[in-house]
């Protein structure tokens, strides 16, 4: 069990005096590559819908296995998002230029799949996607400057 399924239960059992069944911990375990894959094909869309509408490839949307994620901005500057679930702690990370953060998975209060941050701030899966596309919209990243890829001969 990963340190904020420990931690939630910890409160679950101190704050209220309520006992947590086999299955509420089944449900803490199972929320994070459910978090995951949702937030992996949101991405995946929305990166080919904003293509679409845009009527170019703006966003370059690759996946790294199960657990990783790129997501390419080509124009004007190019930008990188790097998102990675960590499986082991069920941890959601990302990289964008000088901002980077990770995300705990677990169950909120009204029994849904939620994230919270070093700081135990909550945030949803759906905020926590847009944020991420917004960090990558607003990166400014000095180390790239041009748009095309590495050519190697």
């Amino acid at each position: 069990m990963n340190e904020y399924a420990k931690q939630y239960v910890a409160r679950l059992r101190n704050g209220r005096g309520e006992t947590v069944t086999g299955g509420e911990l089944m449900e803490l375990q199972q929320a994070a590559p459910l978090l995951w894959s949702e937030s992996r094909k949101w991405l995946q869309s929305t990166s080919y819908e904003i293509n679409r509408c845009k009527k170019s490839d703006t966003l370059d949307f690759e996946l790294g296995g199960q657990e990783e994620v790129r997501v390419l901005r080509k124009l004007p500057v190019t930008r990188r998002l790097h998102v990675r679930f960590r499986t082991m702690s069920e941890r959601i990370e990302y990289t964008c230029g000088a901002a980077k953060g990770e995300y705990m998975c677990g169950i909120g209060e009204d029994r849904r799949p939620v994230l919270t941050d070093v700081y135990h701030t909550m945030i949803s899966t759906s905020a926590l996607r847009k944020t991420l596309l917004e960090i990558l919209y607003a990166s400014q990243c000095p180390t790239v400057r041009t748009a095309s890829r590495p050519h190697y001969v």
